[in-house]
C-alpha cells in the first residue's frame, strides 16, 4: 500500500491505491509505523489513490496535525481531480499545502527549511 523514499532528509510516502474504508486502518498504521516518533519532513505522494475515504482523510488530517506539533511539516503531491475536490470539500486544502508533483514538493519543503 506505502512505500518510501528519503531524499535530502525528506521521507517520501507513496501511496500505491486507493484508500477505501477496509484499507483505512492499514493506512493509518503504516503511515504511523513509517513516520515513528521523530518530527519529519515528509511528502505524502497521492498520484496512485484515485480515492481517500473520510476515514484516510482523517488520518492525513491528524497526521499533519501530529507532524506539525513535533516541530516537523508534511505537504500532500499528486492529487487526481478526484482526491483534489474531496480536500476542497473537507476544507483540508487550506491547511495542507499541496503540491503538483513529488518533486515540487520535495523542493518546496527544503525551502522552508532553509
Amino acid at each position: 500500500m506505502l512505500s518510501t523514499e528519503e531524499l535530502n532528509g525528506i521521507l517520501i510516502i507513496r501511496c500505491h491505491t486507493d484508500v477505501v474504508y477496509e484499507k483505512a486502518e492499514d493506512f493509518r498504521s503504516s503511515l504511523n509505523r513509517l513516520l515513528g516518533e521523530t518530527p519529519r519532513r515528509v511528502v505524502l505522494d497521492l498520484e496512485d489513490a484515485r480515492y481517500l475515504c473520510s476515514t484516510a482523510l482523517g488520518t492525513i488530517a491528524s497526521t499533519y496535525s501530529r507532524l506539525r506539533e513535533t516541530g516537523g511539516d508534511m505537504i500532500l503531491s499528486g492529487l487526481t481531480a478526484e482526491v483534489s475536490r474531496l480536500l476542497s470539500v473537507t476544507r483540508l486544502s487550506k491547511v495542507i499545502q499541496i503540491a503538483a508533483d513529488a518533486k515540487d514538493a520535495v523542493q518546496l519543503l527544503a525551502t522552508k527549511s532553509a
